[in-house]
C-alpha cells in the first residue's frame, strides 16, 4: 500500500471458485474446527491479494452420497465454472 506496510491486492478482476469435499457434515465440521476454509483460504489469501469474487462450493458426506447427489454436485461445479469464464 501507499505507506509501505501491508499487502496491496493486485488481482481485482480475477474470479476464483474453491471446491472442497469432506466426509463430515458441514455443520459438525464448522462446530469443531470453525470455518477454516473461509477465514484462512478465502479471506486470508484470496481477499488479501485483491480477488473480489470468490465462490465456495462445499460438498459434504461424500462417502455416503448417492449417484444422484454426485450428479447434482457436478452440475453445480459446471455452472460455477461457466460463470467464471
Amino acid at each position: 500500500n501507499k505507506n509501505g506496510h501491508g499487502v496491496t491486492g493486485l488481482l481485482p478482476n480475477i474470479k476464483v471458485t474453491v471446491i472442497s469435499t469432506m466426509d463430515c457434515p458441514s455443520l459438525i465440521y464448522k462446530f469443531f474446527y470453525g470455518n477454516v476454509l473461509k477465514y484462512a483460504l478465502i479471506k486470508g489469501i484470496f481477499k488479501t491479494i485483491g480477488v473480489k469474487k470468490v465462490n465456495w462450493l462445499n460438498f459434504s458426506v461424500v462417502k455416503r452420497s448417492t449417484r444422484l447427489q454426485r450428479k447434482i454436485w457436478l452440475a453445480k461445479v459446471r455452472k460455477a465454472m461457466s460463470q467464471n469464464e
